[in-house]
């Protein structure tokens, strides 16, 4: 899940390739955030791409 986030994949975007609910994806993108210690999808992506 974090690559499609990285990829700039929208929570419905994300839902319908996964074929998971919205809530589904915004519970798991929570949960990447906090693990991850990062702020915002955009640190996910600059992180998944080794900018960050």
């Amino acid at each position: 899940m974090a690559t499609l986030v990285a990829a700039g994949f929208t929570n419905a975007q994300i839902a319908d390739t996964l074929f998971i609910g919205v809530a589904t994806v915004k519970d798991h993108v929570h949960s990447i955030l906090k693990k991850t210690e990062l702020r915002s999808r955009s640190e996910v992506a600059a992180c998944w791409y080794g900018q960050l």
